[in-house]
Order: C-alpha cells, then structure tokens, then sequence
C-alpha cells in the first residue's frame, strides 16, 4: 500500500523483506536472609533485621531486515512478468483482475491487410466519455477508433476473449523448448542429460470456459501454436500479441488509478465471478481520509489511505503485487541482513 502511494506521487519505490523475527522474556526474583547481631551494647540499627527482595521483568524483541537492492532483484522487478507466473497467478485468481493489472496493451492485427492496432489497458487513453459505449458495442470501430478510444476497446476485446475461455496455461518444457524457457522462465530446473525439467507458461483458450467457439491455441493440446487468434464478424481473422506489464509497471500503473479511475469497475468485467468479486467498487478502492474497518492503513505525506476492509478485491490486488515482489526475492538478497533490537525493562 504504500508503494502504491508512492508511485501516485511518482516517488521512488522502496521494497523490504523481513528475514527473521524473534523474542523474548526473563523473569527474576531474587530473596536475601537478614543479618542477625547477637549480644549485648547493639545499637539501634543492629535490632532491625531487613530482608532484601528484588524483582526483575525484561522483555526483549528484534527483527531482521534486508534491503532489496541487489541487482538480479531489480532486474527481475523491472522485466515483464513471464507467461508462467501468468499461469500461475490465474490458477490462484479470477482471471479479469489479474489479466487487468498485469496486462499493459494488446496489438491487434489484420491478416488480410496487415493493419495493425495498439489498445492500451489505460483509463486516461480514451479521449472523451462517448467512448465507454464502445465497450458493449465495439462492432466495426475496433481498428477505426483504437486511436480515439484506445482503453475502452481494450475493454471490449478483453471481454471477448475472457467469454471464449482465455486463460494462461503450464505446458512440460522438453529439450527442444529448453532455449525458450530459458529465456522466458525463471527458476526452470534442469536434469542431468541436459532437458529441461521444469514448465513454460503460454495463453491458450479454454474450451470448458467458452461461451462459444474455443480459438486457438487450446489449452490442454501439445502443439507449438503460441499466436492467438480470433475472429471478428466484421472485421475477420486478427492476431493478437498481449503485452505484459513488469511487477514495478504495475504498481505504477495502480499509482496512477489511484489518481483518476472510473468509480465503478463492474461493467468492465464480463464473467459473473469478477463482477460479484467487486460488486460496485473502483479498482483500486483506496479511499484517503481515516476510515473504519481497514483492511490496510497507512499515513503517508500528511494524509491517511485506507483500504475498506469490505473490498476484497483491492485485498486480492495487494496479494497479487505482494506474490510479484515474492517471485523476485533470491536466496542471495536476503544475506546482507541488519539487526534492529527493541526493549523494553
């Protein structure tokens, strides 16, 4: 929550990982027998026999923490976010938000001419409000209107593709893909004869979640087919490339939401599940001021940001970016730890 201020403000990001956390508590109680003076001539202070008690409490706490900022975890947080964790994020999450917060624009082009598009998943890219018509009725201006109503084009064909069963897949990576899923993957293990041992991720249409024709590819099928094609009644056969933001694109991208965004986001999801997930709610339901019931809560710059904690699906949006920063963090970024000792006695 607070890099997503940061980013509205376009500040720096700063990004910690927690590598321990430990305490404790002591007790001690500490008794002492008089001294006792006997015979006669004893002053008055030698007939008072005192007793020394002592009672220590102590509890002690400390964490450690390491700045992230090696340059393999900035690498990875500054690269597009790779097709496997795309299948992974969708197998955990409905897929309109995720496709919504990870995917940055999608080219679309025309086989029988070769005209090519850009839509760009950017409220602030349509021009005027008539555009958000074309998100229902985007028939025939999908290609004439992409410069005008860029975003709510977008809109409109991610609604298609979501009712035709898009959705990201793992396929088993061979040695034939090994060059492939080592540029693509992170983390792809390999064996001993030199084959690789992990997955490669890849988008491909579910025919299980299709409300008509299933495109190509199909999930679940062993082909090399990775375009993805679809069909327009009037504008026919297009290719699609979708381009995918990096994890610190998308904390900028929800820094600028943050600033201006419609307030209701239901009508720009098509499936039952996404609408029900965010019922009536903006996107990104931050609201500024103190709030009651916060899921989260910080104070930042002088004023205070609050996430309802009714909004489960700003909730899930702040687990997506806490599994991109999660996915980046390497065994070696966690070693140049500090120690920050708290007491109290």
């Amino acid at each position: 929550l607070v890099n997503i201020v940061r980013s509205s403000h376009l500040q720096p990001l700063n990004f910690v990982a927690i590598t321990q956390v430990s305490g404790g508590q002591t007790e001690s109680l500490n008794t002492g027998l008089p001294t006792v003076t006997f015979g006669p001539l004893q002053t008055v202070a030698q007939h008072q026999y005192q007793i020394s008690n002592s009672v220590q409490s102590g509890v002690s706490g400390n964490y450690q923490s390491a700045p992230l900022v090696s340059t393999q975890f900035s690498t990875g947080m500054l690269s597009p976010i790779d097709l496997k964790t795309v299948a992974f994020l969708v197998g955990a999450y409905p897929r309109e938000p995720v496709f919504f917060s990870i995917v940055e624009s999608i080219y679309v082009r025309r086989k029988t001419t070769g005209e090519l598009v850009r839509l760009v998943n950017d409220p602030s890219r349509d021009q005027d409000n008539t555009c958000l018509e074309l998100i229902g009725h985007g028939e025939g201006k999908l290609l004439s209107e992409a410069k005008r109503c860029s975003f709510s084009l977008f809109v409109n064909l991610m609604g298609r593709l979501t009712n035709v069963g898009l959705t990201a897949e793992l396929q088993k990576s061979t040695s034939a893909d090994k060059p492939a899923a080592a540029k693509g993957a992170k983390g792809a293990a390999t064996s001993s004869d030199g084959a690789s041992a992990g997955f490669h991720g890849r988008f491909c249409f579910d025919p299980t979640r299709s409300l008509g024709v299933a495109f190509r590819p199909l999930c679940g099928d062993q082909s090399k087919t990775v375009q993805l094609t679809y069909r327009f009644a009037d504008v026919g056969e297009v290719e699609l490339l979708l381009s995918l933001r990096s994890p610190i694109g998308v904390f900028n991208y929800f820094g600028r939401l943050l600033n201006n965004q419609p307030l209701s986001w239901r009508n720009f999801y098509f499936t039952n599940q996404a609408r029900d997930l965010i019922q009536d709610e903006p996107f990104l339901n931050i609201v500024r001021g103190h709030g009651l019931g916060c899921f989260a809560s910080i104070p930042y710059a002088g004023e205070s940001f609050c996430v309802p904690e009714s909004s489960k699906h700003t909730a899930l949006l702040l687990t997506l970016l806490l599994h991109l920063r999660n996915l980046n963090i390497q065994p070696s970024d966690l070693n140049s730890a500090f120690t920050v000792r708290l007491s109290n006695s």
